[in-house]
């Protein structure tokens, strides 16, 4: 499907979603990902819906952001867009000069067929509201109070203390999913 969308003139970005199961093949994904042809290869961790983390313990990730880091330099040589989407990425590169992370609140919102808006559509308490001719798209990204608490580095707890904050930016549905039966509050 990537070289019939290339040859179509179609830029092609590929998402993969890591999870206990398939973390050890993600190397091997990219790379063929790539091999084919296409222009970004990108990941982010399962976020399971009733609560729970990826399943990936702590050590494995960090060992697995540092394979993904290594993996990713020659394709980054050549000219691919660096992966931003994983906030932890941030703690394995060497420039940690570049935003990446979470981009709720700054660059996604997620639209469901009921018209439905979500800050991140893998956070199950981020909607926004339904989508009206009165508070549309726009309305809710630039002026949703919801947006704005997103946008609050501060209300990151566990993270004002890290000096990559503002850099990783945390993600607030594995955090939120991680501790679902904990969590009496949101963001």
């Amino acid at each position: 499907a990537i070289k019939v969308l290339k040859k179509a003139g179609i830029k092609v970005n590929v998402m993969s979603t890591v999870s206990q199961d398939n973390y050890k093949e993600m190397v091997d994904v990219m790379e063929i990902v790539y091999s084919h042809g296409a222009d970004f290869w990108s990941f982010t961790r399962y976020c399971p819906p009733l609560g729970g983390h990826c399943g990936i313990e702590p050590e494995d990730f960090l060992k697995f952001m540092r394979e993904i880091n290594d993996a990713l330099k020659p394709y980054e040589a050549q000219g691919k867009p660096t992966q931003t989407r994983e906030p932890l990425l941030c703690m394995v590169k060497k420039d940690t000069s570049e935003l990446g992370g979470c981009g709720v609140g700054f660059s996604r919102m997620a639209l469901l067929p009921d018209l439905t808006l979500m800050a991140c559509r893998r956070h199950p308490n981020s909607i926004l509201g339904k989508l009206t001719e009165e508070k549309g798209i726009l309305w809710h990204f630039a002026m949703n109070p919801i947006m704005d608490n997103y946008r609050n580095f501060d209300l990151l707890e566990g993270c004002n203390e890290c000096h990559l904050k503002n850099k990783c930016r945390g993600c607030r549905a594995a955090a939120f999913l991680a501790t679902y039966k904990e969590n009496t509050h949101d963001p």
